[in-house]
């Protein structure tokens, strides 16, 4: 095994210290695939408007003041799907009810002040979990330009009108609020991530598998217990759409396939990301993730696998006009650049390592 240096961004160190070289070469190696596959995923692969974001937020005005005006949320839908019936395309193209309804509710006012304090609570929880972590001064400052660094797009009040904005800011207070031993505030925050989003509902799948592989028997049943509740939800919802679209047009479900580039230019229009050029962006996610592989913690591997997760189905599932679907991700991918610096030095630090070997001549 490697000499363990002592580490030298954070605190404790990163999951690398002490790798052995095999281990090292591999790690290595999928760095360098993620960075120069995203170059080469860029060169060949599609490019998203650079108003595709909001193009989506304005359809979903429309369903928001619909309900706002008083109108019932599948009525609304229907009338809007009416004007413009190829906007159904896939079973997940009429959200679910629950942002319009809330929102609906309220004023735009009151609507906003509820999206900035939700993205507030996200930024101080995660500021708060990694302060022991990064006991420096100037990494806890990292940590918070990283952290608005993934939150600046979701302050943006004319993006509140996404379900995808506001179930991955709950998705990653739910993971910074997870503890060994304390889920249950993350699994009720997971529930009502849920309630925005059916893609939420393969994080709750993450978190359950892992718990039931750590042997947290009681966990893993409160994870399972918010699937069934997620699940009885999107089936009611699925009905009812059903019927929305037996008067418009019938309903599909098929991958289009927009690849690993379509993922990278997706994070990249969701974080501060998108101020660079797309080259470098493609480095920066790549280095973040096997930042979060290296967090020596359960909950590095979670983000990690959660991350990993909605990648493969932005690249398999999503039209590169569905851009939102980064938004599930975005809030807190960048902090995984925190802890960059010493996974690849302790990386370096392993591939290089030569053992010596002293030989003492005694004389007697």
């Amino acid at each position: 095994m490697t000499r363990t240096r002592p580490p030298v961004w954070t605190a404790l160190p990163s999951r690398f210290a002490g790798a052995t070289k095999p281990r090292a070469v591999a790690a290595i190696g999928l760095l360098l695939l993620l960075m120069l596959g995203g170059l080469v995923a860029l060169w060949r692969g599609v490019a998203v408007a650079p108003d595709a974001l909001f193009g989506e937020a304005a359809m979903r005005r429309g369903l928001i003041e619909g309900v706002r005006a008083g109108g019932d949320y599948y009525s609304v839908a229907e009338s809007v799907f009416r004007v413009d019936p190829a906007a159904i395309q896939s079973w997940g193209d009429v959200p679910l009810p629950a942002l319009a309804t809330l929102l609906g509710a309220l004023s735009p006012l009151m609507a906003f002040v509820f999206q900035a304090l939700l993205v507030l609570a996200v930024f101080a929880t995660w500021f708060l979990r990694l302060r022991k972590i990064f006991a420096r001064i100037a990494a806890m400052a990292a940590i918070g330009v990283l952290l608005a660094g993934g939150l600046v797009v979701a302050i943006d009040p004319l993006l509140g009108t996404l379900n995808s904005l506001w179930a991955g800011l709950l998705i990653a207070l739910s993971l910074g609020l997870w503890r060994t031993g304390r889920w249950i505030e993350a699994a009720a925050i997971a529930l009502m991530a849920c309630a925005f989003s059916v893609a939420a509902l393969f994080y709750v799948a993450v978190m359950g598998v892992f718990a039931l592989v750590e042997g947290e028997r009681r966990e893993g049943i409160g994870w399972a217990a918010v699937a069934g509740i997620a699940i009885a939800l999107f089936v009611a919802h699925g009905g009812a759409v059903a019927d929305l679209a037996s008067a418009t047009q019938p309903v599909a479900f098929a991958p289009h396939g927009g690849g690993y580039a379509l993922f990278l230019q997706s994070i990249a229009q969701t974080t501060v990301l998108q101020l660079l050029p797309l080259p470098l962006s493609a480095i920066l996610i790549a280095l973040a993730l096997v930042g979060w592989a290296s967090w020596a913690d359960p909950s590095g591997v979670r983000v990690l696998a959660t991350i990993t997760g909605y990648a493969l189905t932005i690249a398999v599932f999503a039209e590169p006009t569905g851009v939102d679907m980064a938004l599930l991700v975005s809030p807190i991918l960048l902090v995984g650049l925190a802890f960059a610096p010493d996974a690849v030095r302790d990386l370096a630090a392993a591939l290089l390592d030569r053992r010596r070997v002293r030989v003492q001549r005694i004389s007697r």
